[in-house]
């Protein structure tokens, strides 16, 4: 039996192009996902009880009880008065 062995050259010519259509068919999938794909459906994130979305805009909310509850008022505001600080250069590309 004999065999039969390529040069290294058309195993080089052999990839390249193997390469090269490789990268052309991920820049036809990326194309055709980001133009040509139909949107996915967005899913409404409101609860089964709802017979439409328009009910949540009719639900009105009373302040009144929330600022009435004593554990609300046991709170306490922690930040202080934030003062701004030095904006920085007059010219950010100048020379140090």
């Amino acid at each position: 039996m004999a065999f039969s062995f390529k040069t290294e050259g058309d195993n080089k010519n052999l990839m390249n192009i193997v390469g090269v259509v490789v990268v052309i068919m991920l820049l036809g999938l990326g194309t055709y996902l980001l133009f040509f794909a139909p949107e996915p459906f967005v899913e409404v994130v409101a609860p089964t009880e709802l017979e439409s979305v328009s009910e949540l805009s009719s639900v009105s909310l009373n302040d009144s009880a929330l600022k009435d509850d004593p554990v609300y008022n046991l709170l306490e505001n922690k930040v202080e008065g934030v003062e701004p600080g030095e904006a920085g250069r007059d010219n950010p590309f100048a020379r140090f």
